[in-house]
């Protein structure tokens, strides 16, 4: 809340007695010097009488009393409006008259409303037939009488039964409510450009009739805008639940066309609150929400937060009529109608939008819940989608259309996103122009996640598809027929031999399996890049050539200790039955069965002397025959041999 000086602090001391925060404070006998009186001569002797006779029948023009009072339409403080007959012209006016109370200050006050009134003659204005006076010599002002209602019993009342008697009010209760506002508006502009500020514009004081006529009244306070000037105390005259900050502060000044642009402003928000005037305290505030208060909230005039349900655009509107700063409102009556106006020519937009709003609060209140089911979501965004585009092609700058429906998109990205559908939740955020800044964060760390777990999944694909077996026939092929061409000439030259009666020595064989190592080496070296393009292919080629190459060894061991060729391949089966067991924990567990084979013949061997080289080439052949049918079965149980993709596994 502002600081208020000590000056506005006697200022608020004088006009504490104030019956009520909706009533007018007006200028007391030392302001009406300086402002009211202010180019009034006086006028007694020069007022037309005005005699207010007793009830009577019909009179004829030039007979009896000029005025026949029928009854009283209000009273005030100081004054009384008397409901009274025309007779030369058979019509009834309203008369405003003085009470005997009254003092002199009130009589210079009702001249200068008169004088006010005939000076600013326009359809929105209470229309004054004369200015006299009564027969107490007090000055009395003859107006039309217009039958109607407070425009104030209208906003309080939305189900008010003169509702229904003025045609062109039948429609919406918001809709005629601006209109309402957009008459007084012209009125007020068309004293501004009489050099006239009204002062108290307030629902109270317009007047709306039966036939559609809306009158804006009470131009008690108003005051020419040559007659303010700075110096004196400061003057609070106005309605403290309406004021602008200069009036709140008294100064005087300071107040012009733009001050009753702030109360056209203050007025709108009696129609969007139901009545409620800008600076009363809610319910239950700390300080009883009474005058002080209101003019400490008057003098800071803080923008309004209005409920949901108060159109967004209206309520920029009514902000901006009512800044704290007098350049940052609208520059004139005649703008704050523009831009009600301009409201009203998109009030389908408007509608479409809330409609739309209404869905997207729907779907806010899904999106809230723990398992919200996608369909429902979709439904209620497409819905949301629809509202508020149309709405925008009605009206192509319905901000309030374009928050609504990025606020609807994104709430439903930031859900997919939530949910770890990434994809959808990108092509979301597609159609929208600008992205709010936390969720373009949160997408990008998304991307960056889902890019590093790709790049960790084809790493995975590959590191699988380097480990597969069953992948490519031709390199298997290609190594277990060199396998059983070795293994048949290797076998065919020991049986050639042995059939010749030549037995072969411990050097004989192990030069026959060095002569087999090189045939094999050869082979691989010559099938490099055949054999060595996956990690599984090369641990296959890699144990056989370990095989072959440790049976080499181990033969070459039993020759230099002098062992048998029995005891030799023995140990031959042995070894080659440990790399084959190395093998099931490195490459396939099929492999532990070659190894169970090779155990078996380095077991059975030492049964059979003479025997021992025949079982240990036997054994190797079964192994390579076993180690072909597992890769076949693997091969159909995986894909089809020869094909190179994992593609077909997934």
């Amino acid at each position: 809340m502002a600081a208020v000086h000590d000056e506005e602090l006697e200022t608020l001391a004088r006009t504490l007695a104030v019956e009520r925060l909706g009533a007018t404070i007006r200028p007391r006998d030392y302001e009406v010097a300086a402002t009211i009186a202010s180019g009034i001569r006086t006028l007694e002797g020069a007022l037309p009488s005005v005699s207010l006779g007793e009830p009577s029948a019909f009179v004829e023009p030039g007979e009896g009393s000029a005025l026949e009072m029928v009854g009283v339409l209000g009273e005030g403080g100081m004054g009384r409006v008397l409901l009274a007959r025309q007779g030369s012209l058979d019509r009834e006016v309203a008369v405003k008259v003085l009470k005997s109370s009254a003092g002199a200050s009130s009589a210079r006050a009702m001249l200068h409303e008169g004088r006010i009134l005939g000076s600013v003659a326009h359809p929105n204005v209470l229309p004054i037939h004369a200015l006299g006076s009564d027969d107490a010599g007090q000055p009395a002002l003859i107006t039309k009488r217009i039958d109607g209602v407070a425009w104030r019993e209208l906003i309080l009342d939305p189900d008010h039964p003169f509702w229904s008697e003025v045609e062109t009010l039948a429609r919406d209760r918001l809709g005629a409510h601006l209109e309402i506002l957009m008459h007084v508006a012209q009125a007020v502009q068309f004293a501004h450009e009489r050099g006239v500020l009204h002062r108290d514009i307030k629902s109270e004081n317009v007047i709306v009739g039966r036939f559609g006529e809306v009158c804006l009244a009470d131009w008690g306070i108003s005051v020419r805008k040559s007659a303010l000037s700075a110096g004196g105390p400061p003057r609070i005259v106005g309605t403290p639940s309406h004021l602008a900050p200069e009036m709140a502060r008294g100064d005087t000044a300071s107040i012009d066309e733009r001050t009753d642009v702030y109360l056209l402003g203050a007025t709108l928000h009696e129609i969007l609150t139901g009545g409620d005037g800008r600076h009363v305290e809610p319910p239950g505030a700390a300080d009883g929400g009474g005058l002080l208060s209101a003019l400490l909230r008057a003098i800071e005039s803080a923008p309004v937060e209005h409920a949901a349900s108060v159109p967004r655009p209206l309520a920029d509107i009514e902000n901006r009529a009512t800044a704290r700063a007098p350049d940052e409102r609208y520059p004139s009556a005649r703008a704050f109608r523009e831009a009600i106006a301009d409201y009203l020519r998109h009030a389908s937009s408007v509608s479409l939008a809330r409609a739309a709003e209404e869905r997207q609060a729907e779907l806010a209140a899904l999106l809230a819940q723990a398992q919200a089911p996608l369909d429902a979501v979709y439904r209620l965004l497409s819905e949301c989608r629809f509202g508020f585009a149309h709405a925008i092609r009605e009206w192509p700058d319905n901000d309030e259309a374009r928050r609504g429906l990025t606020e609807s998109v994104t709430s439903v990205a930031r859900f997919e996103l939530a949910s770890g559908r990434l994809a959808a939740a990108r092509a979301l955020v597609s159609e929208v122009a600008t992205l709010d800044p936390e969720l373009e964060r949160a997408l990008r760390d998304a991307e960056e996640r889902e890019a590093a777990e790709d790049a960790r999944t084809r790493e995975l694909e590959h590191l699988e598809r380097d480990m597969d077996l069953t992948l490519g026939a031709r390199r298997y092929s290609t190594l277990f027929g060199t396998l059983g061409a070795l293994g048949v000439v290797l076998g065919a030259v020991i049986l050639v031999l042995r059939m010749r009666g030549y037995r072969l020595d411990p050097l004989g064989h192990t030069l026959i399996s060095a002569a087999g190592l090189v045939a094999l080496v050869t082979v691989v070296a010559v099938k490099r890049r055949v054999l060595f393009d996956r990690r599984a292919s090369r641990g296959v080629v890699g144990l056989v050539i370990a095989i072959f190459t440790a049976v080499v060894v181990d033969r070459g061991a039993a020759v230099l200790a002098g062992a048998s060729v029995d005891q030799m391949n023995v140990s031959n089966a042995a070894l080659a039955g440990a790399c084959c067991l190395a093998g099931a924990f490195l490459l396939r567990p099929w492999f532990a069965w070659l190894a169970l084979l090779f155990f078996a013949v380095a077991l059975v061997a030492p049964f059979s002397p003479g025997n021992a080289g025949l079982l240990f080439l036997g054994g190797a052949a079964l192994a390579t025959l076993f180690a072909a049918v597992f890769w076949r079965r693997d091969q159909r149980r995986g894909e089809a041999p020869g094909d190179d993709s994992v593609a077909g596994r997934r």
